[in-house]
């Protein structure tokens, strides 16, 4: 294993303080398969080889600079091609977080000891600010009138102590809240002093803490099952102290208990069928919360175990080599080469490892010693794994879980919950559990069969009802409803179901700074208009948060805008203007983490005493793991800091974002890394933004996606697999038909309400026609909108755009990317039948290069025809009997709605066609009948 390296700067003082006219020294200690260190920064235009650090004896790397001066920006560079900020060093600004060097001047002052520290937690209302004035060489004093002392940004009065040599700020009685206190000095000479910071919170009045246990959890007997404080917060932002569960009751002759009960997030195992009770008290350390308690209800449920085994023998006999170690990595588990490994428990040679898995098919591998990843000799079933190899592949199980259908209806004076229509798959009778969550604000009777009815609920608030069918061999399926009460009026929604506008959607991806002129909220407004007219009825905006970055990806505030966008105003303007234009408005919405320029962490960092310490993840840099930072990140995202979900206050505080902006009239959030929160925060992050709006869309960006996140958490997924194998067949590394292979394992993998994101290019992904072509971007433009799924445009996918971030190009005229696309999307918007129809595949002659398939609904049937090859005479296709709507002649008359041009096919006795195909072209034909 590689070690990595430390690194450090000496400086001449503390705080990255140096006096003009002497070298900075850098050194950095490195492993021997270090080859070479550099540093980089605006004191030499960022040249990656000005200034190499050389290599001593003894394995030290250093060099020295002589600068000016000043503030700089800088990062050092390793093997020319690792840039890492100094993790030593407190200060970083910019874009890309650069590290701070401030090369100071004999004669600056200087700014200290600033009271009270970042991150303080004030229990007093009347504040004293205070800070040591240090004078430079010239022995200037403080400029009182030069000198801006702002607390949340509005100038305050001070005072400047002489004898103490100390600023003094008696800002009065201060409210509870959040304070950020900047000073920036001058002295009368107009030297300047480095700025300085302090964010802290005033607790005059201490509120107790408020517990949430959580809502009611419907769960299978001998499953773990995870409680959850998640949502549990302290008004002032104090760290909750303590916590305390208590199990109070459980099923005649149960031994459960509960095991960690004293921490946020503690777990049990339900050995028996029926009803478990829990409170919870939670403390700041000084007043205790009000308990709250939650319930669980177990049943009988059946589990799919699937069993993993490799022979030692058997991977001897190819590789030469025996096993030592051996783990099966998958789609199950994110391809993560450690969380499942096998075990050889009775030392015979053969590895094994049982896995429940939900009904569907996964693709898999083995990964032997650590390294060798390799698909199953054991297993003929096999795919193309877009690395010259192969995925073995295994089915679970038939999913013979009941067939639920329910809905809820209005009768005089009451709901009547109806789920007669649910079905058997195996003919079985159904049983029916029904449960309501112990947080409805009124609690009813509820009789365990197919339809019953409950009196229309009186008091305001979102009420819970839970199903679950199954039959007698513990084949189960559930469902949740969801009623809320408002005065009287009664809303009722299936709260499981995706919202039906989601279906119809045609979703277009917005850049705001590179959308319009002025880059902002008001240019996006001028453009609806544009976007009606192309056919767009939804619209993506990539984050509007306050953020130092471009992309705005890391928030510094999450319930700002970013200034170069405009302002509240703006936004809720959009809002308006594109709801009267008929398209909804999703925003990007950031839960994973925060900038590393926003207050809580910037306090966290400084201060490991600061209340904002525990929002975020904190660490030993392991060197032998290639770690820097003391604090934890996805990739190599150092800017941005992963928040702490083990802390419920950081649970509160997002789904205080999330809240916000809903009700500010967002349609919808495209969540970004969504992998990176846990499970059970979704699940309620969904309950709180469908209560606001039950249509309210949730799209989670899960890379690889994961049924998972679909079991009550999200709407839609970006259809990973269905991208990557548009790429892979391009490119030649999978055959054609694992375009539609993809397509159909989604239909076994995910519930039949998730609805795929498709699409071909993002913010994140290389243009589409950089990498393909004209053609090519033509015959996957053809397919993205005509197969079933939300598809997504990214701006200027439509008129060709090469850069993925380059300015929106609006003169369209005569540009036939442009006018391909209008009619697609068009074509799309108006016939139903490629938005919901059935899809069927046509099988060919020419399999290897020709994918064609049929849409069909009651109206219309079309036929699509993508040649991804050379040009084909006499393709032969095999229709089935059930494409056709009405009675057949022996001629297909068709329309390409591409080109408008008619033509007919001879239908053979076999209901063949054949058709001339040009190079690499799409036909989507509408059947005249």
């Amino acid at each position: 294993m590689r070690k990595l390296f430390l690194i450090y700067i000496t400086f001449i003082l503390s705080n990255s303080t140096l006096f003009a006219g002497q070298n900075v020294e850098f050194k950095l200690v490195t492993s021997e398969a270090t080859k070479s260190v550099h540093v980089a920064g605006d004191f030499n235009n960022w040249s990656k080889t000005s200034h190499p650090l050389f290599k001593s004896s003894s394995g030290l790397w250093k060099t020295s600079i002589e600068l000016e001066p000043g503030e700089y920006e800088y990062r050092f560079l390793v093997n020319g091609s690792m840039w890492i900020k100094d993790p030593k060093n407190p200060h970083w600004r910019g874009e890309h977080s650069n590290s701070i060097l401030w090369v100071k001047s004999p004669q600056s002052p200087e700014i200290l000891n600033l009271k009270p520290e970042t991150g303080s937690i004030l229990k007093t209302a009347d504040v004293r600010i205070s800070a040591t004035y240090r004078s430079g060489l010239g022995q200037s004093e403080l400029d009182s009138k030069n000198t801006a002392v702002l607390l949340n940004g509005q100038k305050i009065p001070f005072t400047f102590n002489q004898k103490l040599n100390r600023v003094e700020i008696f800002p009065g009685k201060l409210k509870d809240g959040e304070y950020l206190l900047e000073i920036n000095a001058r002295d009368k000479q107009n030297n300047k002093a480095r700025k300085v910071e302090s964010y802290f919170i005033v607790n005059a009045i201490n509120m107790p803490p408020v517990a949430d246990a959580g809502y009611t959890i419907v769960a299978g007997i001998n499953s773990t099952v995870h409680l959850n404080s998640g949502v549990c917060y302290d008004p002032d932002n104090e760290p909750i102290a303590q916590y305390n569960w208590k199990l109070i009751d459980k099923p005649q002759s149960s031994q459960s208990s509960l095991k960690n009960k004293n921490l946020p997030f503690p777990n049990f195992v339900p050995d028996k069928v029926g009803r478990y009770l829990f409170t919870l008290q939670i403390s700041d350390g000084t007043l205790k919360s009000k308990p709250d308690t939650v319930d669980v209800y177990a049943f009988v449920k059946r589990e799919y175990p699937v069993k993993f085994e490799l022979s030692d023998s058997l991977f001897f006999s190819i590789y030469e080599t025996s096993i030592e170690s051996v783990s099966v990595a998958g789609e199950f588990n994110r391809w993560s080469a450690t969380d499942n490994p096998l075990f050889d428990y009775d030392r015979d040679g053969n590895w094994a490892a049982w896995l429940n898995l939900d009904p569907g098919e996964y693709e898999y591998k083995f990964v032997v010693n650590g390294q060798h990843w390799i698909p199953d000799p054991a297993n003929p079933r096999k795919a193309a794994d877009g690395w010259e190899g192969f995925n073995s592949i295994k089915t679970s199980s038939l999913n013979l879980a009941p067939i639920i259908d329910v809905k809820a209806v209005f009768g005089p004076g009451k709901i009547v919950f109806d789920a007669t229509s649910s079905h058997s798959q195996m003919g079985e009778k159904i049983d029916f559990l029904w449960f309501q969550d112990i947080n409805n604000p009124q609690r009813f009777d509820l009789k365990q069969t197919g339809k019953f009815s409950i009196p229309t609920p009186h008091n305001n608030g979102t009420y819970y009802f839970y199903l679950v069918e199954k039959d007698k061999y513990g084949n189960s399926s559930n469902a949740t409803l969801s009623l809320n009460v408002d005065k009287g009026k009664v809303k009722i929604q299936n709260f499981s179901r995706t919202p039906q506008w989601s279906r119809d959607a045609i979703v277009y991806e917005i850049f705001p700074r590179k959308f319009s002129k002025g880059g902002d909220l008001k240019g996006i407004i001028d453009k609806i208009p544009y976007l009606k007219t192309l056919g767009i009825n939804c619209i993506w905006l990539m984050p509007i948060n306050e953020s130092p970055t471009s992309h705005g990806y890391g928030p510094s505030d999450f319930f700002r805008i970013e200034t170069d966008y405009g302002s509240m105003e703006d936004f809720q303007k959009l809002i308006g203007v594109a709801r009267e234009a008929g398209i909804k408005v999703l925003l990007d919405f950031i839960a994973n983490h925060s900038s590393d320029q926003h207050p809580y962490f910037r306090s966290a960092f400084n201060n490991p005493f600061s209340a904002f310490r525990d929002w975020y993840h904190w660490k030993k840099p392991d060197q032998n793991k290639n770690e820097f930072y003391c604090y934890e990140f996805h990739n190599d995202w150092d800017t941005l800091p992963n928040l702490n979900y083990e802390n419920p206050n950081v649970r509160h505080y997002i789904l205080k974002a999330a809240k916000f902006w809903a009700n500010l009239g967002a349609d919808g959030f495209r969540c970004d890394v969504a992998w990176g929160v846990p499970h059970d925060f979704w699940k309620i992050f969904r309950r709180e933004l469908k209560n606001i709006n039950p249509d309210f869309l949730l799209i989670d960006e899960v890379l690889p996606r994961s049924p998972e996140f679909h079991k009550d958490e999200f709407d839609m997924s970006y259809d990973t697999d269905f991208f990557g194998n548009v790429l892979d067949v391009l490119e030649n590394r999978k055959p054609l038909s694992a375009i539609f292979l993809g397509l159909e394992k989604t239909k076994k993998n995910y519930p039949a309400e998730t609805q795929d994101f498709r699409y071909m290019e993002n913010h994140d992904m290389e243009r589409f026609i950089k990498q393909f072509g004209k053609r090519k971007t033509k015959l996957a433009a053809a397919l993205l909108l005509t197969i079933p799924g939300t598809p997504l445009i990214y701006y200027g996918q439509e008129t060709g755009l090469l850069k993925k971030t380059a300015n929106m190009k609006w003169d369209v005229q005569g540009n036939n990317l442009f006018d391909f696309y209008k009619k697609l999307i068009l074509l799309r918007r108006h016939q139903p039948a490629l938005k919901r129809g059935e899809m069927i595949k046509i099988s060919s002659n020419f399999e290897n290069q020709v994918f064609a398939y049929t849409r069909k609904d009651k109206n219309d049937s079309f036929l699509v025809i993508l040649n991804f090859g050379e040009k084909i005479e006499n393709c032969r296709l095999q229709l089935s009997n059930s494409f056709f709507n009405k009675k057949i002649s022996n001629k297909l008359n068709k329309i390409d709605v591409l080109t408008n041009i008619k033509t007919s096919s001879k239908i053979s006795k076999d209901f063949q066609i054949k058709v001339n195909l040009d190079a690499e072209t799409p036909y989507i034909f509408r059947i005249i009948q």
